[in-house]
């Protein structure tokens, strides 16, 4: 918990100088769709991604002042050194999303690209969930 919230709090106040200094900074913090429901065994994971939109939205109307924009992106089931090497474990993630499958880690970085880039200056506060439709 104290890794998900502390953490995207203390590099944020460490980067400010350099987001201001900018004149057009942008925040994205990493949060989860698992922020969005329980599971069992893994309820301070939940919680703390939960926390992290919320502090996404209240970051973002506090700094927009500065003009620093803050966003998040909230991944689905992405095929990361997190997912176990248990074939039936993997399999029964992979069927968490209507795309059966789980996701590159490449499939990401438009999102990114996205939120740090000039085609989203009118974006601010917003979680972009990047899942493969999960949450659909």
């Amino acid at each position: 918990f104290a890794v998900n919230v502390k953490g995207p709090v203390f590099l944020v106040q460490r980067a400010m100088p350099h987001l201001e200094a900018s004149g057009h900074g942008s925040v994205i913090n990493v949060s989860s769709v698992g922020g969005f429901f329980g599971s069992p065994h893994l309820g301070l994971y939940a919680a703390g991604k939960a926390a992290l939109w919320h502090f996404t939205r209240t970051m973002a109307k506090e700094l927009l002042p500065r003009g620093i924009r803050v966003n998040a992106i909230a991944p689905g089931p992405f095929d990361t050194d997190m997912i176990p090497d248990d074939p039936a474990l993997r399999e029964l993630i992979s069927g968490s999303s209507p795309m059966n499958r789980l996701a590159d880690p490449r499939e990401i970085v438009g999102a990114v690209l996205y939120l740090a880039g000039d085609a989203s200056t009118f974006t601010t506060g917003s979680v972009l969930v990047v899942d493969g439709g999960s949450l659909a």
